[in-house]
């Protein structure tokens, strides 16, 4: 599946002065004509005490037991300032509302693998085991430039045992490849959705402070795709035939 327009995600989350529209500059080497990239920004506030999500969202991004691969470039303005607050850009969730472990209750919606910016690093992790309890495996994938386009491709065996794997690509080289692991929380065949853009996640996590000095953030996103195998969502080859001829491709996995 690829994702060309804002009109083909099934959700739009932009909340309190969060902004979902389309980029007016440059896209990530794209072969189509008049394509455009998406811009996604959240403003803090500090009189504001809920999340800063401005994210687009794809229902049904994996099941525990399916090998999906997922692929996107992304590239952060020159005027991005730098700080330790978490900026969220991708993340898989469910929602457990009503999910209950040796008499514990869920918490509503909850994720499972994240990517993030922190500083001037890119990050992920790798979460497993309980629902209600955070086990996580973080990693550190690279450094982040400014005002340059970068591709991230991974692949991944949701598996709740240690028949999991996953691998991850940044700028066309290999920066993670874990076998043998876990890679998705113990949970029934409940589905996960994607959800792609900006989320300022500390700003809430926090207590409503912001560090550093810049209210408003905003990122570019572009090549957005998700499928069977590496080569239909690798943001480099969107201009192989396949692509060419499906990119209006809007269709349920």
């Amino acid at each position: 599946m690829i994702y060309c327009c804002i009109k083909a995600f099934d959700d739009l989350k932009q909340e309190h002065y969060g902004e979902i529209k389309y980029f007016d500059g440059d896209t990530f080497e794209s072969p189509f004509k008049n394509e455009r990239a998406i811009e996604f920004s959240q403003v803090y506030d500090h009189n504001y005490h809920g999340r800063y999500h401005s994210e687009v969202g794809i229902s049904n991004a994996y099941k525990p037991g399916e090998t999906v691969y997922y692929g996107f470039a992304f590239k952060i303005p020159n005027e991005w300032k730098f700080t330790d607050d978490t900026m969220t850009i991708l993340q898989f969730i469910a929602d457990f509302n009503g999910w209950e472990e040796n008499g514990l209750k869920g918490k509503s919606w909850s994720p499972s693998t994240k990517i993030w910016i922190k500083g001037n690093q890119l990050f992920t992790r790798i979460r497993q085991g309980s629902v209600l309890e955070e086990d996580n495996e973080w990693f550190n994938i690279a450094d982040v430039s400014k005002d340059t386009w970068h591709s991230v491709v991974f692949g991944v065996k949701w598996s709740d045992t240690s028949d999991g794997w996953f691998k991850l690509w940044y700028d066309k080289k290999l920066a993670i490849n874990k076998r043998d692991v876990p890679t998705t929380m113990k949970t029934d065949n409940r589905p996960f959705d994607l959800r792609l853009g900006l989320y300022a996640t500390d700003w809430y996590n926090h207590g409503g402070v912001m560090k550093g000095h810049q209210a408003k953030k905003t990122i570019y996103i572009d090549k957005i795709a998700m499928g069977d195998w590496l080569d239909v969502v690798d943001p480099y080859l969107w201009e192989d035939p396949f692509h060419k001829n499906k990119k209006q491709l809007r269709q349920k996995k």
